[in-house]
């Protein structure tokens, strides 16, 4: 079963209320003041996961390079925080991982929720998640897809970010977040899936998850450091 994010909000759209209003992201590209910074780590009511998700890809369509932007500035200063949790969607009908669905990285100040916008391109929202709902959160006939920590990637749970590097196109646009960790490890999210490398030791060659459902991503993605 392939679920891509147009799948997942067209699932949802008939089950969730129209947005409120629009997800809030990072500052603009130019230097953000100390205000905006502010306003943009103040805590938030927790938002709905297809709530997100449709906002996004409103966002994406309208002008894709400047999510980008935006969603890289925000996430760079996301580091030098400890990662609590990493979860994505689990199919309770179907019992199994859900593909190419969204992830959610939850921060110790805060959350990155990265959704795939097509089979190669990504974009990411700041809003908490209220992680105890349904991703419908509607409780009706709807998919009953909820939130679960995904076990390939507790090993970054618990780890500090030292860094954030990211994966583009050639387009220039964002295809993967990587969180690189203090003792040199990394964890990557992107619309095919997840993927990690546990810091490198004398002995123990660097391993990396290899679940079919959200299978490792190549580290040749046009990474750069923040």
């Amino acid at each position: 079963m392939t679920t891509t994010a147009a799948t997942i909000a067209s699932q949802t759209r008939t089950a969730v209320a129209p947005v409120a209003k629009a997800c809030t992201l990072a500052a603009p590209a130019a230097a953000p003041s100390k205000a905006r910074a502010h306003a943009d780590s103040a805590p938030t009511p927790p938002a709905l996961g297809a709530e997100v998700l449709n906002t996004l890809e409103k966002r994406w369509k309208h002008d894709a390079r400047s999510l980008t932007l935006r969603v890289m500035e925000a996430t760079i200063h996301r580091a030098s925080q400890n990662i609590e949790d990493v979860l994505t969607l689990w199919d309770e009908d179907r019992v199994r991982w859900v593909e190419k669905a969204p992830f959610l990285l939850r921060m110790t100040k805060g959350d990155i929720v990265v959704c795939p916008m097509d089979d190669m391109h990504v974009a990411a929202s700041f809003k908490r998640l209220d992680d105890a709902l349904p991703f419908d959160a509607a409780g009706t006939a709807g998919s009953r897809l909820t939130w679960k920590s995904f076990g390939p990637c507790s090993y970054a749970v618990g780890r500090r970010v030292s860094s954030f590097a990211f994966g583009t196109s050639e387009a220039g646009l964002l295809t993967v977040i990587e969180a690189r960790f203090e003792d040199g490890g990394r964890l990557a999210l992107g619309a095919q899936g997840c993927g990690y490398a546990q810091a490198r030791r004398r002995t123990n060659p660097p391993v990396r998850s290899s679940v079919r459902a959200t299978p490792c991503l190549p580290w040749s993605l046009h990474l750069r450091s923040a």
